[in-house]
């Protein structure tokens, strides 16, 4: 079983497989690949989804995903400079998501129009 860390520590776990509890605060797509901004009470990361890893059903369920949905990330801990959050150049590539809790419209998500 995967050890369960705050991201504040995730330097720690290099190359390792991990578990956070967290929030959805972004996600990204891009073809194949989806860019999730996780976020718990002690930092920021991104983690990464690659569709032929991660399955069909699970790459589905994840583009729909509110902003701030609760989720439980497994995944493997990754140097990767270009990485955003805090710390900054680490990501997980994610290998299984447990979604707590789908927040379907968060209520002041910034509309299309700017306002």
């Amino acid at each position: 079983m995967a050890p369960i860390i705050s991201i504040e520590n995730i330097a720690d776990y290099v190359d390792q497989k991990v578990t956070i509890r967290g929030w959805l605060y972004h996600s990204t797509r891009k073809g194949k690949l989806m860019f999730l901004r996780l976020r718990d009470g002690s930092g920021m990361t991104q983690g990464v989804a690659f569709r032929p890893e991660v399955g069909d059903d699970l790459f589905e369920t994840l583009k729909r995903l509110g902003q701030e949905t609760s989720l439980i990330v497994t995944g493997t801990v990754r140097e990767n400079n270009r990485a955003p959050g805090l710390p900054k150049g680490y990501e997980i590539g994610v290998e299984s998501i447990e979604v707590l809790q789908n927040v379907a419209d968060y209520p002041i998500t910034p509309k299309e129009h700017g306002v």
